[in-house]
């Protein structure tokens, strides 16, 4: 005849490796999710800061005779115009890497002027901010 076991009450946690590691994790589960959480809502917060950065535009004013300055200057420099007729340089628009940057001129009086670049695309002279690329003046 077969030997027949009863179940014998074990406190939780006393029976096994196996069991006590769950219990462990299950009472660790709550801590890892509010950490999880703070991470998340941190990277998201980060990456909002760093959209409105780079859609921030320029304050600065350009005038018509910083535009043929900006010619006048390329000219005595021997700097070409970068000729595409498929690119209209437009305000927001990056332009392409293939298109060259100069820096403003020492005469070109502005706030930030560190922070611009020029070139002269289809003859005519378009200002960029010089990290992204981006136009932000153009001149007819």
């Amino acid at each position: 005849m077969a030997e027949v076991f009863a179940p014998t009450a074990i406190a939780p946690g006393k029976c096994c490796r196996e069991h006590r590691s769950t219990q462990f994790l299950l009472k660790e589960a709550p801590m890892r999710k509010s950490i999880l959480s703070a991470v998340a809502v941190s990277m998201l917060m980060a990456s909002a800061g760093v959209a409105v950065a780079q859609s921030s535009t320029t304050t600065t004013t350009w005038t018509t005779d910083q535009g043929s300055a900006i010619r006048a200057y390329s000219t005595t420099q021997k700097y070409t115009s970068f000729t595409d007729p498929a690119l209209k340089p437009m305000v927001g628009a990056a332009l392409p890497g293939t298109v060259t940057l100069y820096p403003l001129p020492d005469s070109m009086k502005v706030p930030q002027a560190d922070t611009y670049s020029y070139s002269i695309v289809n003859d005519r002279p378009v200002v960029v901010e010089r990290t992204t690329r981006k136009v932000v003046h153009t001149w007819d």
